[in-house]
């Protein structure tokens, strides 16, 4: 039996993205979790841990007047230990420096290596190896993109924004592309779910589960105007078309009841199928 990693000694239910288990859905819920959270401050009702003078400069800072530094000037070996602190947290001198191409828009070739596709033919610049270089959708010529444009490339290729946006060397060449700014997608992309409803084998089983209905929602008795798939179409592709997985119904049971939550056909449900 595993026991609760936040150190109530209950046993573990859940697990969490981070490895940790818990007695409850949340840390938050764990009792010893709560009860480190509600620790007495160490100089709650005690009484001469601070000194009258220290009492009285904590309580000039408060009012704002004689603080302090007010009046104050540090010596000059100290400001010069400040800024060789400053400097060494910035900059090239910066253990985590990365060459400053963020800030000058330009994309890491280990960054995006793995992201893009064989359509781009992502590669190491040539003298310098950090930069990537990409191919031109229409003249097939290797070039430098932005940052941002190879950031918004990626996002298409996750389903997470509509068009593909493509990358291209110029204007000139975006103009002269067939395919740019035509909103084409990606495969899998969610958008082609609703191209997918659009076709006419979708039409067809649609108008034969309203047709058998007689054009009233099974549920309620109400016009009828929607098919919904009894099994749903991600999880049964084969049986998108099969007039027996379809009943008819309005819009308002098709939520009610076809897309209720908690349920296998629900949107949060079937988002989270991997097919």
């Amino acid at each position: 039996m595993e026991i609760c990693d936040y150190g109530c000694g209950e046993p573990a239910s859940y697990t969490f993205k981070n490895g940790k288990k818990c007695c409850s859905k949340s840390h938050n819920s764990c009792p010893a979790f709560k009860k480190r959270r509600k620790q007495i401050p160490w100089n709650k009702g005690k009484i001469g841990v601070y000194s009258d003078k220290t009492i009285k400069k904590m309580s000039e800072v408060r009012k704002g007047s004689n603080g302090y530094w007010i009046g104050k000037k540090r010596d000059v070996e100290t400001i010069r230990k400040i800024s060789e602190n400053h400097a060494n947290v910035s900059g090239r001198k910066n253990p985590n420096w990365k060459g400053g191409y963020s800030k000058r828009n330009i994309p890491r070739y280990e960054n995006f290596v793995n992201k893009l596709t064989i359509e781009e033919d992502p590669q190491p610049d040539q003298k310098d190896k950090e930069i990537l270089t990409v191919v031109c959708t229409h003249c097939k010529q290797r070039f430098i993109p932005l940052l941002s444009a190879v950031q918004e490339r990626v996002r298409a290729l996750n389903g997470k924004q509509l068009g593909e946006q493509r990358l291209y060397c110029s204007k000139k060449c975006k103009q002269e592309c067939s395919i740019f700014n035509k909103h084409t997608l990606q495969n899998g992309h969610p958008k082609l779910e609703q191209e997918w409803k659009n076709t006419e084998g979708y039409n067809i089983w649609r108008q034969e589960v309203l047709k058998r209905a007689n054009y009233k929602c099974e549920y309620c008795g109400e016009k009828a105007t929607i098919a919904h798939h009894i099994r749903p179409q991600k999880l049964e592709p084969f049986f998108s078309f099969d007039p027996d997985n379809g009943i008819a119904c309005c819009s308002k049971c098709h939520y009610r009841y076809g897309h209720k939550t908690g349920t296998e056909c629900s949107t949060g449900n079937l988002a989270s199928r991997i097919c």
